[in-house]
């Protein structure tokens, strides 16, 4: 899972680094949100990132397992 996240991590920072700033706020016809902009989903997939996070510390919880440190 950390392999995976780390390059998860490093192919986002590739993609970042791509763009200019006027194109984080424009939208860019993305096949399945087309009125969205790079920064909207980004901020989306964040979000969305924090509550999957929470629903596995919540069954680590619920099976009174150890949780990982938030970092």
């Amino acid at each position: 899972m950390q392999a995976y996240l780390d390059e998860i991590a490093s192919r986002f920072e590739t993609w970042i680094d791509t763009l200019e700033d006027g194109q984080l706020h424009t939208p860019d016809g993305f096949p399945y949100w087309p009125e969205s902009s790079p920064l909207d989903r980004s901020l989306y997939m964040l979000r969305h990132l924090h509550h999957d996070l929470g629903e596995i510390v919540a069954e680590l919880r619920r099976r009174d397992l150890p949780r990982s440190i938030w970092r």
